[in-house]
C-alpha cells in the first residue's frame, strides 16, 4: 500500500536537490553577502515566470 512516506522517498529521489532544507539563518546570511561590497561581481538570472494559463 502506498504511504505518504512512500511518495516522499519517490519524489525526493528524482529531486536533484540536497535533502538539507536552509534554516533562517543559512537564508539570512545570503542576503548579508548579497548586500556587502564583496557581491558585486555576482551574477544573477532570473527567469520570467510563464504561466500555462496565459
Amino acid at each position: 500500500m502506498n504511504t505518504k512516506e512512500d511518495a516522499a522517498k519517490a519524489i525526493g529521489a528524482e529531486t536533484p536537490l540536497p535533502p538539507h532544507v536552509g534554516a533562517a539563518e543559512d537564508i539570512a546570511n545570503g542576503i548579508i553577502y548579497l548586500a556587502s561590497d564583496d557581491s558585486k561581481f555576482v551574477m544573477v538570472f532570473i527567469k520570467k515566470k510563464t504561466s500555462c494559463y496565459s
